[in-house]
């Protein structure tokens, strides 16, 4: 498959618990959800998926315990997974919401406050708010940071045109997958912008 030009750019704590995952009371968790106000990743991204990048800076929301455990900002986090959405959730941003998803292994890496305040300070229209479901997959190719052109803070390209790369496997296995996907489900049912 060939890869979206455009990297699918994120805080890196979410991409370490995406990729590494996070410990909670000796189990160990992977995120796969994460919030968004514009149609960037669809579906249709799914023929060439984005390469999973990370914002250089620290993240400017507040990490829980849980995240700052991780120390995700000194971690070393390979370019080798790509981002594939499998559904998205328009929801009212709510605090009881983000107390939920932010305590049930879902985004347990985040202060409630945190995805409370990306939405509440995003000027974007409220009825574009979104928490997007993702299926990440590691890549046959390890790409370098010689390979990523940083154009701002939230966007990285690819500076080779077509590349082509194979998947591997996903990082979260099927029944997992489906198994997060019924918890985050019955987690935002009350709070969606019908």
């Amino acid at each position: 498959m060939e890869l979206n030009k455009t990297c699918f750019k994120i805080d890196k704590p979410n991409a370490k618990a995406m990729i590494d995952g996070f410990w909670k009371d000796g189990k160990l968790y992977r995120q796969s959800i994460w919030l968004a106000v514009k149609n960037w990743l669809t579906v249709k991204d799914r023929v060439s998926p984005p390469l999973l990048t990370f914002n250089r800076t620290p993240t400017r929301f507040y990490l829980s315990r849980i995240g700052e455990e991780m120390d995700a900002e000194n971690c070393v986090i390979p370019f080798k997974y790509i981002a594939e959405l499998d559904r998205e959730y328009f929801v009212k941003n709510e605090i009881p919401l983000w107390k939920t998803v932010c305590s049930n292994g879902l985004f347990d890496i985040w202060d409630s406050e945190a995805p409370y305040k990306r939405f509440a300070l995003s000027k974007s229209d409220p009825a574009k708010f979104r928490i997007q479901l993702l299926r990440i997959y590691e890549i046959d190719h390890e790409f370098n940071y010689d390979d990523i052109r940083n154009v701002s803070p939230r966007i990285d390209k690819l500076k080779s045109l077509n590349q082509k790369v194979k998947k591997i496997d996903p990082v979260i296995s099927c029944q997992e997958f489906r198994n997060l996907k019924e918890l985050l489900e019955h987690s935002v049912a009350p709070y969606l912008n019908k």
